[in-house]
């Protein structure tokens, strides 16, 4: 039955592998991406979480073209492209490393001050084209140790533009320096690496992933099963009205052949009458 509804409709079928799926990855570890504008320190960010192995190339040129996955700690994190890049291909790289995910990381660099024009782009695409996406988009405001005494009221300033994008609240954000991070790491300050904002991240993401990934995932087999259900129902509809239309087809051939065998029935009647009237 599905193999012929899918051969009727032609979403059922891209419907129908969306929802398995999102089944099989109901037994997969939390999803956690970063997205964000070239050199706002996605890559930094997401070594600095995963410390100390530090996966994710990073370089004083463009590393991430591609969509790049590491499982550290129990969670697959997930870098993309900067969403600023003008190459097409990058754009769908990003959008294919967001598609699935449980809990994405908005990563804005403190240091630009206000969100770009790309930025409010890209929010207000992700606003309607992920489900339920306020309640897994944590931001993330980064390289607070290049404002100084400022971080607080940028931080605040960017917090009310991006929910205004969003059209409402979303996770509470955090602001965090990665070089700080690093360098309380090398030189052994745990102060500075408390003070860089990496580890009450990395705690609230730990906490949240697991419940996040669950809820997630469950409003996204909801969504799906509701697609599916309203595409089958489609499906079953076009199909109905294509048989209606043969039998209507059907009906009315038989009923031009038997007005045909009528008339012929009618005209040999008629002969034969004459026939007999001539010769009988």
């Amino acid at each position: 039955m599905t193999d012929i509804l899918t051969q009727i409709h032609p979403h059922l079928k891209t419907t129908l592998e969306a929802y398995r799926k999102a089944r099989r990855q109901t037994d997969t570890p939390p999803q956690v991406a970063v997205a964000g504008m070239l050199k706002a320190g996605k890559s930094s960010l997401l070594n600095a979480l995963c410390h100390p192995d530090e996966p994710f190339a990073v370089g004083a040129v463009r590393q991430t073209v591609v969509v790049q996955r590491q499982h550290h700690g129990g969670i697959d994190w997930i870098d993309t492209p900067g969403i600023d890049t003008r190459e097409e291909n990058d754009l769908l790289e990003t959008w294919r490393g967001l598609a699935d995910t449980d809990l994405f990381l908005f990563v804005h660099s403190l240091e630009i001050g206000a969100l770009e024009k790309q930025e409010r782009q890209f929010l207000d695409d992700i606003r309607r084209r992920l489900p339920a996406v306020r309640e897994r988009l944590l931001p993330v405001w980064s390289q607070m140790d290049q404002v100084s005494g400022e971080a607080e009221r940028i931080a605040s300033a960017l917090q009310r533009s991006l929910e205004k994008v969003l059209g409402g609240r979303t996770l509470p954000p955090a602001v965090v320096s990665a070089k700080r991070h690093q360098t309380g790491r090398r030189k052994n300050k745990p102060l500075l690496v408390e003070k860089s904002g990496i580890p009450d991240l990395h705690a609230r993401i730990i906490d949240h992933a697991a419940q996040i990934a669950t809820d997630t995932r469950v409003q996204r087999l909801r969504a799906l099963w509701q697609k599916l259900d309203e595409a089958t129902q489609e499906a079953i509809s076009e199909r109905r009205r294509e048989f209606q239309a043969l039998s209507q087809r059907r009906w009315k051939r038989e009923r031009a052949l038997r007005d045909d065998l009528d008339h012929f029935s009618e005209q040999m009647k008629a002969r034969i009458e004459y026939f007999e009237r001539q010769y009988c």
